[in-house]
């Protein structure tokens, strides 16, 4: 169960750093995507745009690549970790490569027709259509290479293997939804007309939430490798964060009962996967993030005991000194001579803030999600929360892979926060823009006084996260280039 190699591994696995590559290619095809999206929300800006349709369209684009494509080329690049850079998973990071190209491309290339589906929304665009099925059978063939290659009973006790194993199985029974779905609203159309939008809804709606879980899953294993590195020795909780991963992937197999419990066009199918996903979706993440901050403010306890111990009663210079020095040692958590993955001062700082950012902004968005009440913008505050905290660590983790140890790193932790501060902005106006009752998707609709400057600050605050992934899409990228 060490941790030790998974970086070190991964960073020189050509096949891992490809799909890393892919990535941050839809990151950055996301952002441009992204910038249209905050100028249609901010009041003057929107002005720019006689035709506020393109809304709807970029929408689409900028979900599924900076969600779905980046997020499952992460995926892909930790399934890489004992496999080869062989002929057939060549080919499939390449289908990935071109078909996220297609979607990027898609909103040029014929009429759109955006459908606002959740978790994979659509354009009836053919070119749109043809790259998200290749990029998801890219994956899906990739995920069954992977899953013939490596499946060892040794994968049940190691965190990193576990993972893998999990994420794969997970990814199977995403497609298993899918196409259960698929057959089922064959069926219902064969009786009656139904509503392309409801389709999609529909269609997404199983394997929609499966898929929060397949990120929930490699927030864990991200947040633990990052833990690991910052604290610099072996983990104390390391069975627990295994346990987590289990409770996690159990909760998600769940998914395939509700297709057994009900007909998919019954209320009841919705609210299991929206009860599954409210009560199960962050129990392990939530209960992992604990466990690394109990470990954390107990891993250097001793120091500063010894460091109190030989400190007088009397306020004297030295015993101040004494004190101040101990508490230091604890908050900045020293390098310790045994630790199994080497990182130097330069690192620790990125890979510190990665995991409190991700923290703050995954915990944020699991709290806004309580307060949401209807069809507002509270709903895209809490998703962009809990999203975006899962992209920090996975950044962070690209980060620790594509770094180097001799070269200061201030670059990365500036992206970070960056990134961390604008996001922060952009929910916190979507949540009082949502109490003052500003609709989601709907950019072009009158809003008061008090609603503009919150939809401006929001606006602020999303081109302010833009600069930071632009800034971590041009250091990473760099890197894996010069790779």
């Amino acid at each position: 169960m060490n941790l030790e190699n998974i970086i070190p591994q991964l960073s020189r696995n050509k096949l891992a750093i490809y799909w890393l590559g892919n990535g941050i290619f839809s990151l950055a095809l996301a952002g441009v995507y992204s910038i249209i999206l905050v100028m249609l929300r901010t009041p003057v800006l929107v002005n720019l745009f006689p035709n506020t349709e393109i809304f709807k369209s970029a929408l689409v684009i900028h979900v599924n690549l900076s969600i779905l494509v980046w997020l499952m080329s992460v995926t892909a690049c930790v399934w890489s970790y004992n496999l080869e850079a062989t002929t057939p998973s060549i080919t499939c990071v390449i289908i990935a490569f071109i078909s996220t190209a297609l979607i990027a491309l898609s909103p040029f290339c014929g009429q759109n027709f955006p459908v606002m589906n959740n978790y994979i929304p659509m354009l009836e665009n053919i070119i749109f259509i043809l790259g998200i099925s290749l990029f998801g059978v890219s994956v899906l063939l990739f995920a069954l290479y992977t899953l013939w290659n490596c499946c060892k009973i040794s994968y049940f006790n190691s965190l990193i293997d576990f993972t893998i194993l999990s994420a794969v199985i997970m990814w199977v029974l995403v497609w298993v939804c899918f196409i259960w779905s698929y057959c089922q609203l064959q069926e219902i159309i064969k009786l009656v007309p139904v509503n392309i939008e409801f389709y999609y809804e529909l269609l997404f709606w199983s394997g929609g939430h499966l898929l929060q879980f397949i990120y929930t899953q490699i927030l864990i294993l991200v947040m633990t490798v990052l833990f690991h590195a910052w604290i610099g020795k072996e983990l104390r909780f390391k069975k627990l964060y295994l346990a987590l991963l289990y409770l996690n992937f159990v909760i998600s197999v769940a998914a395939i009962s509700g297709h057994l419990l009900y007909d998919i066009i019954d209320a009841e199918f919705k609210e299991y996967y929206t009860k599954q996903m409210k009560y199960g979706g962050g129990i392990a993440a939530t209960l992992s993030l604990i466990i690394m901050f109990y470990e954390l403010v107990t891993a250097n306890l001793n120091n500063i005991t010894s460091s109190l111990r030989g400190a007088t009663l009397v306020a004297t210079k030295q015993s101040i000194k004494v004190i101040r020095n101990g508490l230091l040692r604890w908050l900045t958590l020293p390098r310790n001579d045994t630790s199994l993955l080497r990182v130097n001062s330069n690192q620790v700082s990125y890979i510190k803030m990665s995991i409190i950012c991700s923290s703050i902004l995954f915990l944020s968005g699991g709290f806004i999600g309580i307060l949401i009440t209807g069809m507002n913008v509270t709903i895209p505050a809490h998703y962009h929360g809990s999203i975006v905290g899962i992209s920090v660590a996975c950044m962070g983790f690209c980060f620790l892979l594509c770094g180097d140890k001799q070269q200061k790193n201030s670059y990365f932790t500036t992206a970070i926060i960056t990134i961390t501060i604008g996001q922060m902005l952009h929910i916190i106006a979507l949540l009082f823009a949502g109490g003052y009752g500003v609709m989601r998707k709907t950019p072009w609709v009158e809003m008061t006084i008090g609603s503009k400057l919150l939809m401006g600050i929001m606006g602020g605050g999303g081109l302010i996260a833009i600069v930071g992934g632009l800034m971590f899409v041009i250091i990473c990228g760099r890197r894996i280039l010069f790779k």
